[in-house]
């Protein structure tokens, strides 16, 4: 991992019209790795860097963490801003050759949280909920997360379209950054300790302005 210093440069240089949300990440990436890897699990809040697009004004970024709170178990950021803004390419550039802030990166796709339609729905309720034309799972697929987790534990992991999980889905991600670790289909546990989460979430410019 580069200096500090130099990969401020390189996120700013790169990402367009976003240094506000990238001085921010920057806090949570000092806070979290200020001494190598190793340091990853001493972040002590979660954040929320606002991307907004180029003819706004500046991010408008507020801190997570209430006193008397229990910190987190596992660093994490959540992106919010219109499509278009940089979220994802963020994420990616972390993950990337010029930055790699760990060396492995798992993207949990919007589609993830939805069960393919079938001509003969499932009669069980526990799994699956009715949303709109789609089904919304309640847990995700092994394969879509605590797999690749258990896997490659040291990773970047990019969550989309968070707003769209079940609720039950929302919940689990909670528990994970709050006691660092996910309980799978199996229960088995998965330690999510060394691993950076980030949660993306696609709004309109007039949500923003609100």
């Amino acid at each position: 991992l580069e200096s500090l210093e130099s990969l401020e440069s390189t996120l700013k240089s790169t990402i367009y019209a976003q240094n506000a949300a990238v001085e921010h990440i920057m806090d949570i990436i000092g806070s979290a790795f200020g001494g190598g890897v190793s340091n990853l699990r001493r972040l002590t809040n979660t954040s929320r860097a606002t991307l907004h697009s180029s003819h706004s004004r500046s991010s408008s970024i507020s801190n997570g963490g209430t006193c008397g709170i229990p910190p987190p178990a596992v660093p994490s950021a959540v992106f919010v801003g219109p499509k278009g803004t940089g979220k994802t390419f963020l994420a990616q550039t972390l993950a990337g050759d010029k930055v790699r802030l760990l060396p492995n990166f798992i993207v949990v796709p919007p589609e993830a949280f939805y069960a393919p339609q079938s001509p003969h729905p499932r009669s069980s309720t526990d799994d699956i909920v009715r949303a709109d034309d789609h089904h919304l799972l309640r847990q995700l697929p092994d394969s879509v997360l605590a797999d690749p987790v258990r896997a490659r534990p040291f990773s970047i992991v990019l969550i989309q379209g968070v707003s769209n999980a079940h609720p039950e889905v929302q919940q689990a991600f909670a528990d994970v950054l709050a006691t660092g670790f996910l309980t799978d289909s199996s229960s088995r546990r998965v330690d999510f300790r060394n691993t950076f989460v980030i949660f993306e979430i696609s709004v309109t410019q007039h949500q923003l302005n609100r």
